[in-house]
């Protein structure tokens, strides 16, 4: 950022996932401070459940976590994967 020079503005960064305590889920829709951008990094939750005013970019590290049976255990895991280039195109 320093070397964007004195013209960057101060920046509030903020995670959206599904596990973000409550206290910490109001902060996403308060206004940003005049003069100050909002930067919001999400996961999957925001593509069809949230509107956030006030955002200037959205930081999506293209990745979900997905359920998988997994036949070897028996069971279901959450395992962290790419997202698919059509939710990378409704980004």
């Amino acid at each position: 950022m320093k070397s964007l020079g004195p013209d960057v503005p101060e920046l509030i960064i903020l995670p959206v996932y599904s596990a973000l305590p409550s206290e910490m889920q109001t902060g996403i829709f308060d206004p940003a401070p005049l003069g100050i951008w909002k930067v919001v990094i999400v996961t999957n939750i925001t593509e069809t459940s949230l509107t956030i005013d006030g955002i200037y970019y959205v930081v999506d590290p293209g990745f979900v976590k997905q359920k998988v049976y997994n036949s070897k255990t028996g069971i279901d895991q959450l395992v962290v994967t790419p997202i698919s280039q059509g939710q990378w195109h409704r980004l």
